[in-house]
């Protein structure tokens, strides 16, 4: 079933597929997740582009070193498995669990007001990354990077569109 996304807000891209694996239609895929297992607990992925996508049942996921080995119902063989190099892996927003007190995705965050203490607007939040030790968020145009951790970020409001900060800005 091919598909477009309409609403790129519904499908969260969540892993990159690589090259076949064997010769059954195997998949390498790399998960933008986390922990590798955590695409296991989605029945339905979603492959392509922001353009189009298709709709896939997983029938068999197996973590690997830095990738997982997927089968689709749908792709019986490498020639076919072969179609689908370097296209995304969706999940729709709506399947994620719900999160616990205090917890977010990045994803919800990403647009984000980022401010002072003080009431000073930094910028819109741009991005998130792990770095080993914490994660930082890359906020407005200029990219400023700023930890996100208990000593700096002391409120995060989705209704509201906010991120509270405990941070001086040096331009």
């Amino acid at each position: 079933m091919l598909g477009t996304i309409t609403n790129p807000d519904a499908f969260v891209e969540m892993g990159r597929v690589g090259s076949p694996y064997g010769l059954q239609g195997g998949l390498r895929v790399r998960p933008f997740t986390g922990h590798l297992e955590s695409l296991a607990k989605y029945e339905y992925w979603w492959l392509g582009n922001s353009e189009q996508t298709k709709k896939f049942k997983l029938l068999k996921l197996v973590p690997s070193k830095k990738d997982l080995i997927v089968t689709f119902e749908e792709i019986d063989d490498r020639t076919e498995a072969e179609k689908y190099r370097n296209r995304n892996v969706y999940i729709p927003r709506s399947q994620f669990p719900e999160t616990k007190e205090g917890e977010f995705y990045w994803v919800d965050l990403i647009g984000l007001a980022v401010v002072t203490l003080e009431g000073q607007v930094i910028g819109q939040l741009q991005g998130i990354f792990e770095t080993g030790a914490n994660q930082v968020m890359v906020v407005g145009e200029n990219e400023l990077l700023i930890p996100f951790i208990d000593n700096v970020v002391k409120k995060v409001d989705i209704k509201t569109g906010e991120i509270l900060i405990n941070w001086e800005v040096d331009f």
